[in-house]
């Protein structure tokens, strides 16, 4: 299966796809971007019996987020947030 069949197949909506017109999608205008915490190492606890506990927070990676939205004959059908990449 080509990468054009599958996304014929799998990735457009089947109502959208039954009226003759594919939905597509675009950025929110004006750009709507978000700071998304992705948590990189989980938080952990040292020490035990004979020593004081210490509790280590755990570590976050932000990520730019800008949305975007899925529209079919002027209808907002979908939307999602996509990560925007740093060069």
């Amino acid at each position: 299966m080509t990468l054009k069949d599958f996304s014929a197949a799998y990735l457009p909506l089947p109502d959208a796809w039954a009226q003759g017109e594919p939905p597509r999608w675009r950025k929110v205008f004006p750009t709507n971007l978000r700071f998304h915490k992705i948590q990189t190492e989980p938080g952990y606890r040292t020490g035990g019996w004979l020593f004081p506990a210490e509790w280590h927070e755990p570590q976050y990676k932000k990520v730019l987020e800008e949305q975007w939205e899925r529209v079919h004959r002027g209808e907002i059908i979908d939307t999602e947030w996509r990560p925007v990449y740093e060069y």
